[in-house]
């Protein structure tokens, strides 16, 4: 709020939204987009109006999981693309991963996943330990239990860097869910050669 840079100012509202909706705070992240699209900094600034539509995209993922989270961040990842910024490119790539992967969008996953690891240097520990988060799921959910534990170490390793206690939280969640998503997947099938067989 004492910012002096309008657009400092607005992606600093812009980045405490996208912190809220994933702490489920969706009304006091909903605020910030109200107050941001009255900014007269935001038209000014691409940078300011990509993480607006990436906010946007996780208000609608974490208040219903609406699937219009993904249009929202596809915009975000167009329009970082067109204004040559990498680093919202992969921001949003990031964003995207986890959204395919929660959607079943395993060619989306696959293309977005690709863009975030290559420019995994362009983004911070928070993004980081996300996009390891989705890895490890991924990987966990097709019965790659090593892998995905060491992908899970990798996440926390980042989220404990950075202190992200959503994606801390995310870590454990998700690695019981998947596992157990699993394990009722391989109750019912098992691989026989090449062929999937149904059990009873």
């Amino acid at each position: 709020e004492q910012s002096t840079h309008p657009e400092g100012r607005a992606i600093a509202h812009a980045s405490l939204g996208i912190a809220l909706a994933q702490l489920g705070r969706i009304s006091e992240a909903r605020e910030l987009v109200g107050k941001l699209r009255n900014d007269l900094a935001v038209p000014q600034s691409p940078r300011a109006a990509i993480k607006i539509f990436i906010l946007e995209g996780l208000i609608y993922y974490y208040n219903d999981r609406n699937r219009l989270a993904i249009d929202r961040i596809k915009r975000a990842h167009v329009l970082s693309i067109a204004a040559g910024l990498n680093d919202l490119t992969c921001e949003a790539s990031v964003w995207l991963s986890h959204l395919a992967f929660n959607f079943n969008d395993y060619d989306l996953l696959r293309d977005s996943l690709a863009q975030a690891l290559g420019g995994l240097d362009k983004i911070d520990d928070s993004l980081r330990a996300r996009l390891s988060l989705v890895i490890a799921d991924a990987f966990q959910y097709l019965g790659e239990w090593e892998r995905s534990r060491d992908w899970y170490y990798v996440a926390r390793l980042f989220a404990r860097h950075c202190h992200d206690h959503a994606v801390m939280v995310a870590i454990e969640y998700n690695r019981l869910v998947m596992g157990q998503s699993r394990i009722r997947v391989e109750r019912i099938v098992f691989l026989d050669g090449d062929r999937i067989v149904l059990v009873g």
